[in-house]
């Protein structure tokens, strides 16, 4: 299994576990959902291997929605936003035949989508893995 694969399941067994929203990976959230829900999504991988040894450096973007018509403004956003942040900040993730570093917190953001009333969030989180 890939490396990005594996950092995509060790998240979401994190996120899934903290977290009472719901949790899917890009492409399979239902159609026409009214909930506040995280999704994990598009990865960049790099590689950091070294003689002998392979390794990647791996972000991983989370996004966050609030479809709830009983919501307005950003505030449940940046509170779902900010479980997401304390979940996997700095968190060391068990990943099978690799060593991770830390996961690290790189920036967030915040937006109205275009319907004008569902809120997203945009949370981007990096880590380093080596093959045992």
């Amino acid at each position: 299994m890939s490396a990005e694969a594996l950092i995509d399941a060790a998240i979401w067994t994190a996120l899934d576990t903290a977290l009472t929203e719901p949790v899917y990976g890009a492409g399979n959230v239902p159609d026409n959902i009214e909930d506040r829900y995280v999704v994990i999504g598009n990865n960049t991988a790099i590689d950091w291997s070294t003689d002998g040894r392979t390794g990647f450096e791996v972000t991983v973007t989370i996004h966050t929605w609030d479809t709830l018509p009983t919501s307005r403004g950003f505030y449940n956003l940046k509170l779902l936003m900010g479980q997401v942040y304390i979940t996997l900040n700095r968190v060391k993730l068990s990943i099978p035949d690799y060593n991770t570093l830390e996961l690290d917190y790189e920036f967030s953001e915040s937006m109205l989508d275009p319907d004008g009333l569902t809120t997203h969030g945009v949370q981007r989180f990096r880590a380093y893995m080596r093959a045992l």
